[in-house]
């Protein structure tokens, strides 16, 4: 769990700087290839989901209506969707 824990951490991150250190590197030096693997696979189906995109524009469609911030609660809400 901590391996994959670090993995997430990591993508997280990296999403968050737009790329700006070497994903691949940092997580082959820490051990977690394996998991860093696993949750792009699993992040690539996600994005593919036609229904999961389609709820994500309904969530983007009803904030932007609202003119509340957008990003925030939206990757809330989607991100809670996914991963429980």
């Amino acid at each position: 769990m901590e391996r994959f824990q670090k993995a997430t951490d990591y993508l997280a991150a990296w999403i968050r700087t737009g790329g700006r250190f070497d994903l691949d590197d940092l997580c082959d030096r820490t051990g977690c290839t394996k998991e860093l693997q696993f949750l792009r696979n699993d992040l690539l189906e996600l994005l593919a989901d036609k229904t999961i995109t389609a709820e994500a524009y309904e969530i983007y469609s009803r904030e932007k209506a609202s003119k509340e911030p957008l990003c925030s609660d939206w990757l809330k809400e989607l991100t809670e969707r996914y991963f429980g």
